[in-house]
């Protein structure tokens, strides 16, 4: 039995991308040291040495970060490339000029009902009196 000592809280969705790259990271971290303090890894050893598991890892957070930025952004993550292997790649960076560019028509011209949807399940939904 151990008692939490501490909170981490990382919250950034203008820079969404960013955040889940540092969510893997801080996830593995704190991974490796339960895993340690459960005795199911000895002490120089870490998740990063099971590369089966780093696969299934790296690919349920890259697929997090898909699914948030959808909701988000309208469109998959930025650098998943770097999530889903360790390392930029050249696709990854223009897969990422794409989604950029695509996130700018999508933001300018059709992101109003989304918008609107998520302020109406956050309840921060106003309606225009203007119309009424």
């Amino acid at each position: 039995l151990s008692t939490q000592e501490g909170v981490m809280r990382t919250n950034c969705v203008d820079c969404l991308d960013r955040t889940n790259v540092c969510q893997a990271l801080f996830a593995r971290f704190m991974l490796n040291q339960l895993l340690r303090r459960l005795n199911v890894l000895e002490g120089g050893e870490a998740v990063e040495h099971h590369e089966a598991f780093m696969d299934t890892f790296r690919n349920l957070w890259a697929d997090n970060a898909d699914q948030l930025s959808t909701q988000y952004a309208g469109n998959g993550a930025q650098k998943t490339d770097y999530t889903r292997r360790g390392r930029r790649t050249k696709l990854g960076m223009c897969t990422d000029v794409v989604n950029s560019v695509q996130r700018y028509f999508i933001n300018n011209f059709m992101d109003g009902a989304r918008q609107d949807a998520l302020d109406l399940s956050t309840k921060k939904f106003v309606p225009d009196t203007q119309l009424a």
